[in-house]
């Protein structure tokens, strides 16, 4: 695969989670909306954010490869 592809999909997936979960103004209103939060519906959103993250990382492998064979560059 290119790395100039690679690259860009990397750089393009860290700057996307920055704003999706970095950004200390939307933690703060994140804190806002959970805090009231039993510890049964935390654990949840705990497994939940958890499988995203590892989905989201193990996902990319295939479709890094996917989009390869479709642009013949492997």
């Amino acid at each position: 695969m290119a790395p100039e592809f690679v690259a860009g999909f990397m750089i393009l997936s860290l700057i996307a989670h920055y704003f999706l979960f970095y950004n200390k103004k939307r933690w703060a209103s994140y804190e806002k909306e959970f805090k009231d939060e039993s510890s049964e519906e935390s654990l949840r959103g705990k497994i939940k954010v958890l499988a995203y993250l590892i989905g989201s990382t193990l996902g990319a492998i295939p479709l890094m490869l996917l989009l390869g064979k479709i642009f013949h560059t492997i």
